[in-house]
């Protein structure tokens, strides 16, 4: 990899835009072909949206993506264990992760639990119904928030239910999508149900999701420090313009997060086509940040894998990961997503652990202790991000994905997991959108 101080320009057959899963597969699928590649990245390491902290020695912290989902047939799997990284089996609340609910300072029973469950279930038949009536009344798309509220009216759901149903509705899909369900599709939220595993358990690399990807990176010419301002494209090929030289070439990959491309930051030169800057506004880029607490003991159930809180605000420090069920350190990692994802972001460090704190108590009691450290991700307003991973916002449809996915020109060839139909918001969709992308810049 190229040190990022470096100035200058260079040619290759493709230029790959960003260093995260799907650029490092491609540039992989490229260079193994034959073609010489030059990969562009902002960024002073590579990962992208995988990046695992390293500042508390021996103990990596996964600050983006963290789990290998479906670890039976997924190529992350192969990958993790060549690169020498454990794996542990970890699944998402979603997927049925072990989790310990708290409301009103006491753990619910396993009774109330599941009795939460079914009227989640029943809840979620009832949407799909309402979907279902309106597409057959062809009535427009509607937020998945306000289906939730119509539903709530016309069966009077008391405060208590609602809150509660809310809660659900916030770990199961909007920790699972990212965004907030004011802005979710009520007709396509799910993507038309296409499956988001691969078969088997979730898969937690012990060691970090960074060192899973490394080795794409071998023997590739990375630039570091390359913050694309322009890609201009024709006739003549492909010139990429950084704040470090012009690059050429005949095709580019572009892998920009769904966030960059709806911000305008890199300016396209002739414009992207109509189409594709529509599925731009079809497709919602959504905040799930991360703030790990080190305490200096464990005071919370050790045998449950998540810990959930059910708040008067939706979303509030509602979803905890007990990462020392893994690593064998007092770890807790809390998550939140949505709108109160991203108005965490605004908070300091030491506000925003006071606020999770808050809440942790509200939990556990006055006995909680203050943390020994804490580190937080603020992907909303990272300026090589703008967040954290996709989903359909209403009227949005899967072909929107395949429209910000189709090429431009022969010239420019568009991967990431926005791009994924199938496996939209992992980062194996991410890798085989980049082996795609590849391929068609290699057909051409």
């Amino acid at each position: 990899m190229t040190d990022s101080n470096e100035t200058g320009a260079g040619r290759a057959d493709v230029i790959v835009i960003g260093a995260g899963a799907a650029g490092l597969a491609a540039a992989r699928a490229l260079a193994d072909a034959g073609r010489s590649v030059i990969v562009l990245e902002a960024r002073d390491r590579i990962g992208g949206r995988v990046w695992t902290s390293d500042a508390w020695p021996g103990l990596p912290v996964d600050m983006g993506a963290g789990w290998i989902h479906g670890h039976a047939r997924n190529p992350l799997t192969g990958m993790a264990r060549a690169a020498g990284v454990s794996l542990r089996p970890s699944d998402t609340i979603a997927l049925g992760g072990s989790l310990a609910l708290y409301a009103a300072g006491r753990r619910l029973t396993e009774a109330e639990r599941r009795a939460l469950e079914a009227r989640f279930d029943d809840l979620m038949a009832g949407l799909a119904a309402l979907a279902d009536a309106r597409r057959a009344r062809r009535l427009p798309d509607l937020s998945l928030q306000a289906a939730f509220e119509q539903l709530g009216r016309e069966r009077g759901l008391a405060d208590d239910d609602l809150r509660a149903l809310a809660y659900k509705l916030n770990s199961a899909i909007e920790h699972e999508y990212s965004g907030d369900i004011g802005d979710m599709s009520l007709y396509e939220w799910d993507e038309d149900g296409t499956p988001a595993d691969m078969g088997g358990h979730d898969a937690l690399p012990v060691e970090g999701y960074g060192r899973v990807l490394a080795p794409l990176a071998r023997g590739l010419d990375i630039r570091l420090g390359r913050a694309v301002r322009c890609v201009a494209y024709g006739r003549d090929g492909v010139s990429v313009e950084t704040g470090r030289g012009v690059f050429t070439a005949e095709r580019a990959v572009v892998t920009l997060p769904l966030g960059v491309l709806k911000q305008g930051a890199v300016a396209f030169a002739p414009e992207l086509p109509e189409r594709k800057r529509a599925a731009l506004d079809a497709i919602g880029m959504g905040a799930l940040n991360k703030l790990a607490l080190r305490f200096p003991r464990v005071f919370w159930p050790e045998e449950a894998e998540w810990l959930g809180r059910l708040s008067d605000r939706k979303g509030e420090w509602a979803e905890w990961f007990n990462l020392g069920r893994h690593t064998g350190q007092p770890v807790l990692v809390g998550y939140n997503a949505g709108r109160f994802g991203r108005e965490v972001e605004a908070l300091a460090d030491d506000e925003m652990a006071a606020g999770a704190l808050a809440a942790l108590r509200t939990m556990f009691g006055r006995a909680v202790p203050e943390p020994e450290a804490f580190q937080a991700s603020r992907w909303a307003s990272d300026p090589w991000a703008f967040g954290s991973y996709t989903y359909l916002r209403p009227g949005g449809t899967g072909a929107d994905r395949d429209a910000l996915a189709a090429p431009v020109a022969g010239r420019l060839f568009f991967a990431g997991e926005a791009t994924s139909r199938r496996y939209l918001s992992t980062v194996h969709g991410a890798l085989f959108s980049g082996q795609r992308a590849a391929q068609e810049a290699l057909e051409r």
